[in-house]
């Protein structure tokens, strides 16, 4: 195991080495999240990591409107210019009254996202059924105004749910 983690992270990434030769202690030097999938990446400078991961990395996809299936930058390859961003603070499981998924495009004016559980949908928005690969199951709809900035920018009717 320990060669394996060598290979891929190199050896300039553990402190020292117990007895068996496997590191101590390893340190990441940079991590990407993509909160919406399929879109941009951002940098993760610190975050806290919970038993699925890093918070809110692809927790939003873009999905038609009418059929509630997933796209991805082979049907749309514009999503790769859509730039999601949270703030550090969200990151460390620091959630602020107000705080929001701020999503930026070229030409496009600023989309702000409010952070809510997952499971209550947005104000005027509602549960719709979605389609990921072979997997189909409940989202919650970002609401209208999400999906008129993406629609736009994408030149599609799409939606952004979570």
């Amino acid at each position: 195991m320990a060669g394996l983690i060598s290979r891929i992270f190199g050896s300039a990434g553990a402190s020292s080495a117990d007895e068996t030769g496997a590191p101590k202690s390893m340190h990441v030097k940079e991590v990407n999240i993509y909160p919406i999938k399929s879109c941009k990446g951002m940098p993760a400078t610190a975050a806290a990591c919970g038993g699925t991961g890093l918070p809110y990395d692809r927790q939003w996809m873009v999905v038609t409107a009418d059929t509630g299936k997933f796209l991805t930058q082979r049907q749309l390859p514009k999503l790769c210019l859509v730039a999601p961003m949270l703030t550090p603070e969200v990151l460390l499981d620091n959630l602020q009254p107000g705080a929001s998924l701020t999503v930026t495009a070229p030409g496009m004016p600023e989309l702000r996202v409010p952070l809510t559980d997952p499971t209550t949908p947005v104000p005027g928005s509602s549960i719709r059924s979605v389609n990921v690969w072979e997997w189909s199951g409940p989202a919650a709809d970002e609401g209208d105004e999400a999906a008129a900035w993406f629609s736009k920018f994408l030149d599609k009717e799409v939606r952004l749910v979570r």
